[in-house]
């Protein structure tokens, strides 16, 4: 929805699990130097051609070590993507299409804060206050679980959402939220409850 390569390629768009400002957005440079890393983690020679990357067994690649820094991230190169994708859709750039977004009542996101207060303070500094007094009681809810498993489920996925959805609906496009309920105890134990026959319920943005 925010790459000059795509316009007019579809009428609908339906993502889930997070928004466009989540994760990081690198450089082209970044990016690059991202790949030197991985292709050094699987003991590939140097010099070696686009052929011989493709010949690297997947064990191989699933043994190698994870990179520091952001595992979810895309690269403004210039040519994919030009800009960030939350600055398009927060100057209503972004392809006129509708939109349907959203996640579940509960993901499982690990790890959870230990200390809520500090994490809430570390994240949002002056505003902390504010946030805080959203997260009170000491009871689990029912769908969302606890105080801790709410916030980061929020502060990861659910705020991103409405934040992405209000940008897209002030553009004067159809925007909707969705988000997958548990059915039972079971499935709310499970964490994540995306899946097939879980109850889904809309909102119009």
């Amino acid at each position: 929805m925010t790459s000059p390569l795509s316009r007019g390629l579809f009428q609908r768009v339906i993502g889930a699990s997070g928004a466009v400002n989540q994760g990081s957005q690198l450089s082209l440079s970044q990016a690059e130097r991202r790949g030197e890393m991985l292709i050094a983690s699987w003991n590939v020679p140097a010099g070696s051609s686009i052929h011989d990357l493709r010949t690297i067994p997947a064990s191989d690649i699933l043994k190698a070590r994870s990179l520091p820094g952001p595992q979810i991230s895309i690269a403004i190169d210039g040519y994919v993507f030009s800009k960030k994708p939350a600055e398009v859709f927060a100057a209503g750039e972004e392809h006129r299409v509708a939109l349907v977004l959203g996640s579940n009542a509960r993901d499982r996101i690990d790890p959870l804060p230990m200390d809520l207060r500090k994490a809430t303070e570390d994240l949002y500094g002056p505003l902390a206050g504010r946030a805080l007094a959203l997260y009170v009681g000491d009871a689990d809810d029912p769908v969302y679980g606890t105080l801790a498993a709410q916030w980061k489920t929020d502060t990861t996925l659910r705020c991103s959402t409405v934040a992405q959805l209000a940008w897209h609906a002030a553009a004067g496009n159809p925007a909707y939220e969705f988000e997958f309920t548990p059915r039972s105890a079971r499935e709310r134990s499970a964490g994540s409850t995306s899946r097939f026959g879980s109850p889904l319920r809309f909102w119009n943005s």
